[in-house]
């Protein structure tokens, strides 16, 4: 086993530490002051060393405790500790990697590269408004040498005690310091570069872990400057993923396939909620994804053809176990694609292609939101789906004859054309007998359930609704005959009057109407 210290100062650092954790591998990581200790998360396999070291601390340090792998994860500014672990390291056998951030270069009218804290200090004498400066404590100082740019700064730090000092031994203090803990989104950038009315962003050239995407994208929704400083030449190094892969290190997926009701956030269980807001990783149909935002990203995949290459592909990636949710309409169990999805993820896990753990998470079907709103039981009811059965023909005969035989028929149709043609096929029939009740885009904000009904006289309206015994419509829906329903999401409930019974709904006020 080999022994491992890992100097950190960036979120790449804390990540390798958590990944060496997650696979059971005891290790040192050295961070440089009290607030680092804070942010890290207790474990026992890794063994935290607060303060910083000078070369021969290091050297120290390496030799005494048997150190043979020692990964610099420090910010790419930190020079002057990269240069002492190279020097304590020098005429030694211990390997040294370099964990290497990937910076993000950015080009536009408003957005100036400078070299050093420096000549963008000088820069900023030039600007108006006041100053967003996002580029820490450590050369604060530098930006607060003259007076008339110290008196316009804003500046965001660490909640450390280490960074409120050196703010306050630079002259910034008080409402000037906003002392918060990342990652920042970019309403959250926008959100405070509002607040303190900013009219330039100061920033270091930094990677995705360090937000800079966010802030580049916060200024220019608010149409104002940034000064970006450019970061030092990186010496040669690797990423994350190649450290992993070097170290031979294994990962898994949480892999849950959710079945989210009708697509609103309402008709989710608390389970299935829960499992969204926790996912790194959402796969699904684009109407089920488009209210969420995953840890990393969402892609419109809901095929196993689509979504196992992906998964492939992310396997070679992996730095960390992911947690990958996959949303399905309606119940998981119900006609759901989530039954060739499991069969294909466990066949992948079998192979080996793929280490993942798969769970199925229920959801509320069409079938059981239709029927409670129509106030019916639907466990003695038949259940029909014609999805993916091709045309009307190829399943209207056998649909009238399951219709005509049951009392109860709840079917599932692929949208407003199935609709008509079940009406139409119902009126040509002459089955005055069967009511045909319609529930569209169940649960969203233009939710209708109505009753489509065609009238015995050709031309005439088609009345969709229920009367009460005043004949006063409960819903007072009205569309004509042969008049497009609108596209959507559509079931359907057919009610066999030769069987006796009477549908119940609610009216408005709540009250039942037979």
């Amino acid at each position: 086993m080999r022994k491992i210290l890992i100097f950190a100062g960036t979120t790449e650092g804390r990540a390798l530490s958590e990944v060496l954790c997650e696979n059971h591998i005891r290790h040192f990581i050295s961070v440089a002051t009290d607030y680092g200790v804070q942010v890290l998360t207790e474990n026992p396999y890794a063994k935290v060393l607060q303060g910083r070291m000078n070369e021969a601390e290091i050297a120290d340090f390496v030799r005494e405790n048997q150190i043979d792998l020692v990964v610099d994860a420090t910010h790419p500014y930190a020079k002057v500790v990269t240069e002492n672990i190279k020097k304590a390291l020098q005429n030694t056998r211990v390997e040294l990697w370099r964990l290497a951030r990937e910076l993000q270069q950015v080009e536009g009218e408003q957005i100036f590269y400078f070299k050093d804290s420096e000549s963008c200090a000088k820069a900023l004498q030039k600007s108006s408004g006041n100053i967003f400066l996002t580029t820490g404590s450590k050369e604060l100082s530098v930006f607060a040498r003259e007076e008339e740019v110290k008196k316009r700064l804003v500046v965001r730090v660490l909640p450390g005690m280490e960074s409120i000092g050196l703010c306050e031994a630079a002259g910034v203090c008080g409402k000037q310091i906003v002392a918060m803990q990342g990652p920042f989104s970019l309403e959250m950038n926008v959100a405070l570069m509002r607040q303190f009315d900013i009219g330039c962003l100061v920033t270091k050239q930094s990677g995705k872990n360090g937000g800079f995407m966010e802030k580049i994208e916060a200024a220019k929704q608010l149409g104002i400057p940034v000064y970006v400083i450019g970061a030092p030449e990186e010496t040669q190094g690797i990423s994350l993923g190649e450290v992993c892969r070097r170290l031979e290190l294994s990962f898994s997926m949480d892999i849950k396939l959710v079945g989210c009701g009708m697509g609103q956030e309402k008709s989710l269980t608390r389970e299935a909620y829960a499992a969204i807001c926790e996912a790194d990783i959402l796969l699904g149909a684009s109407r089920l994804i488009a209210p969420y935002s995953p840890a990393i990203e969402k892609k419109t995949y809901y095929l196993a053809t689509d979504i196992l290459p992906y998964l492939m592909q992310w396997k070679k990636q992996q730095t960390r176990n992911l947690s990958v949710v996959i949303l399905f309409s309606g119940d998981s169990g119900f006609y759901s694609g989530s039954k060739k999805m499991v069969q294909a993820l466990y066949e992948a896990i079998e192979s080996g292609e793929l280490k993942a753990k798969v769970e199925v998470l229920p959801g509320i079907s069409s079938i059981s939101y239709l029927a409670s709103t129509l106030q019916e039981s639907w466990e003695d009811a038949k259940i029909v789906s014609v999805h993916g059965k091709g045309e009307t023909s190829q399943w209207m005969d056998g649909l009238m004859e399951t219709i005509v035989r049951e009392e109860k028929t709840f079917v599932l149709l692929s949208g407003d054309a199935d609709v008509k043609a079940l009406g139409e096929e119902l009126f040509l029939q002459n089955r005055k007998d069967c009511e045909l009740w319609v529930g569209y885009q169940l649960s969203y904000l233009n939710e209708r359930v109505f009753q489509y009904e065609f009238l015995q006289e050709s031309g005439c309206d088609a009345v969709q609704g229920v009367y009460d015994s005043r004949g006063d419509f409960v819903r007072r829906d009205v569309v004509y005959r042969g008049e497009d329903l609108p596209r959507g999401l559509y079931c359907c409930f057919i009610k066999n009057k030769a069987f006796g019974g009477n549908l119940c709904i609610s009216d408005e006020k709540g009250e039942s109407k037979k």
